[in-house]
């Protein structure tokens, strides 16, 4: 399954715009369709370019620029999910919102937000604001304790 969150979108003058992002997991080929996602938006995608020349398909792990038709200022944003989309196809694995979950972190530096328990993330490519509702266990890396 096709997973890309969106690292920087720009909107070109006239109708395509460009996203540059790596693709996380799946492949995507020149012409497919997309679906962007929390908005649900399905474009197609014209063209791939990988280390500035133009590709007909790219896989799991490649930092690529995509070349979409429509007005990605007003669909896309920083940190929205790419997936592929086909039309009349149930999507085995859509793109959910997640209200909560659970997660093992490696904290390496934190920075600390103005609100109690929030702190700031960066994960892959994203940064976010992240509620922490309790933590189960921890371990300082000097101590081993």
């Amino acid at each position: 399954m096709l997973r890309i969150a969106i690292g920087t979108a720009i909107d070109a003058p006239g109708p395509l715009g460009n996203i540059i992002t790596r693709i996380h997991t799946g492949r995507v080929e020149s012409g497919s369709k997309l679906s962007f996602h929390p908005r649900s938006w399905v474009t197609k995608l014209k063209t791939i370019k990988l280390n500035g020349k133009q590709v007909a398909k790219v896989t799991a792990g490649e930092m690529v620029e995509l070349v979409v038709e429509g007005p990605l200022a007003e669909m896309v944003k920083w940190g929205s999910v790419i997936t592929s989309s086909c039309e009349g196809v149930d999507v085995p694995d859509p793109v959910k919102e997640a209200l909560s979950f659970t997660v093992e972190l490696l904290v390496l530096d934190v920075s600390f937000t103005q609100k109690a328990q929030q702190y700031l993330c960066t994960v892959h490519e994203a940064d976010f604001t992240v509620a922490v509702s309790f933590i189960s266990c921890s371990m300082n890396r000097k101590t081993g304790k």
